[in-house]
């Protein structure tokens, strides 16, 4: 009867301890499957920003453009534009000034330059942000490349003012295409890369959502 006694304390005494410890430490007692899903939980009330991709939200639907895997982003910016250049050809000199065939915009632009990681062309550059937008209505507005494109010092000087696009004239690569996204009066991308003498490899991505026709 003694003995009867002295296991029923015993487990009363296992029970409290257990009690105890769950309440001391939650966490362990949940066990780690618990734990990660509450991380999980966290992170979709906060979702993390991706500075290297560019987005225009339309009416049930998006557009979205990813950075480059691994490029470094040297520049980005986004404000209002009231008068943006679209080049729909190349650059040319006519009596000592540049004349390019041009689509003028207003509306929210979007602007960001990056690097390129070493080993890759400005080709594939070009192709990753031209294949996501294949996924969207599109039209063709102008596209070149190498030497077809003119002269990378009007690109670079003249069209974006960014002197770190300046490169080769025989590795470079423009295009300019109109988004047809529901919601919007059409969203503007224009694309251009290019590999410098040095061989670093720069991308140019600008998107512009057109404004509204004004009201006469």
């Amino acid at each position: 009867m003694i003995f009867f006694n002295r296991i029923k304390m015993a487990l009363r005494l296992s029970v409290c301890f257990v009690f105890l410890f769950v309440l001391a430490h939650p966490a362990l007692a949940l066990g780690e499957r618990s734990v990660s899903l509450g991380a999980t939980d966290t992170a979709q009330d906060n979702p993390p920003t991706d500075e290297a991709s560019v987005s225009v939200m339309g009416e049930g639907a998006s557009l979205r453009i990813k950075g480059f895997p691994g490029a470094s982003l040297e520049a980005s910016s986004r404000q209002h534009a009231d008068d943006y250049l679209v080049a729909l050809g190349t650059y040319r000199k006519i009596r000592g000034l540049w004349r390019v065939e041009e689509l003028r915009l207003r509306g929210d632009l979007q602007r960001k330059t990056f690097r390129l990681p070493d080993n890759h062309t400005p080709r594939e550059g070009f192709l990753f942000v031209t294949k996501q937008l294949q996924q969207y209505p599109l039209r063709e507005l102008f596209v070149c490349e190498s030497r077809d494109c003119g002269e990378s010092n009007s690109w670079a000087n003249n069209h974006f003012n960014i002197l770190q696009l300046y490169g080769l004239d025989q590795y470079q690569y423009y295009g300019a295409y109109e988004v047809m996204l529901p919601g919007t009066n059409g969203v503007y991308v224009t694309v251009y890369a290019v590999l410098r003498g040095n061989k670093r490899v720069y991308l140019q991505l600008e998107v512009l959502r057109r404004d509204a026709p004004e009201a006469r």
